[in-house]
Formats: structure tokens, sequence, C-alpha cells
């Protein structure tokens, strides 16, 4: 094993364990010393997302009205919303897992490959309802250090305790 490589019998290296592990401690450290303070933040791209759930859940807060909310938190935060960045799953469920979320979709392609850190939503039951949908957002996470805000606050989800939080919150959402 030379400079933490493994070879195949082809000859084609592989990553050894270490070397996986080395940069997962990597990426948690960037992650940590991305976390800035709120005034950094201005001027950075976000994305918003609006979605009313299950006709039975007390919140039936409209799309619209969560979209106001939404602007407002952009805009006191000094971030940068632009176009095609408000993403509207109307009469969506998130429990479902075979159910199709197009804005939700849009949103994680956006954390992907636009690097979008700052996702503002209304509250973060509109956002998952699932725990497989929380990891999802976390993997992507891992990599861009993504920052969930909201009206009652925000969640940097490289931080371990906000991660735990989150976890337990989609676990009640999914319980309800």
């Amino acid at each position: 094993m030379l400079g933490g490589m493994n070879t195949t019998s082809a000859d084609e290296p592989q990553v050894s364990a270490q070397a996986v592990r080395e940069r997962a401690i990597s990426r948690v450290a960037a992650a940590q010393q991305s976390q800035r303070s709120r005034e950094s933040w201005v001027g950075e791209a976000a994305a918003v997302y609006c979605r009313v759930s299950h006709i039975k859940d007390k919140d039936q807060t409209s799309v619209e009205r969560q979209e106001r909310i939404c602007r407002d938190v952009v805009n006191d935060l000094g971030l940068l919303l632009g176009p095609g960045r408000v993403l509207i799953d109307p009469n969506r469920s998130a429990w479902q897992r075979n159910r199709k979320r197009p804005g939700w979709d849009k949103l994680l392609e956006l954390a992907r490959t636009m690097g979008i850190r700052h996702i503002v939503v209304y509250h973060p039951d509109r956002l998952m309802r699932q725990p497989w949908d929380l990891e999802e957002l976390l993997k992507i996470s891992e990599e861009h250090g993504i920052i969930l805000h909201g009206k009652s606050g925000n969640r940097d989800l490289s931080d371990p305790d906000d991660r735990h939080y989150l976890r337990g919150e989609v676990a009640h959402a999914c319980r309800s």
C-alpha cells in the first residue's frame, strides 16, 4: 500500500479504508470551519421550499403565505434568491415514500449541483416528514454545508446537535 491506496489485480487504484476515514474527518472539520456568522451569509444564494401538508394536519398555512414568510427570512438574512429557486409542491404529501414531489427533487438537485447552502422553509416538517428525506439532505450537506432557515431559526446540517434535533423532529412528524 502506497499513499493510502491499494491496487487491485488489474492495477486499478482503490481508496483504502483509512483514506476514506481521513476524508470523512476532513469533511467534518471543513464543515465545522464553514459554520460562520450570520453576517458572512450576506449575498449567498438561497432556495425556498413551500408545501401544503395533508388536509388533516393542523397547520394548513397556504403556500402563498409560506412563500411570503420565507422571502422575508431571505431578505432579513441578506441572502439572494435567484430565478427558479422558489420551489413549491402544492397538495403534496411528504409521508408517502412513492409520492413524487417535483419541488423537493429540484431542491436536492440545486443543493447538489449548484451548491445552494441556504434552504429557507416555513417549518422543517414542510420540507421532510420521513427520515430518509432528512438523511438524503444530510448526505448532500456533508459536501456543501447546508443551513436550513425558517421563521423559527436556523439549523446547520453540519452541526451534530442540529442534526440530532432534526432527526427527532422528523421522527415525530413521521409518527404523526
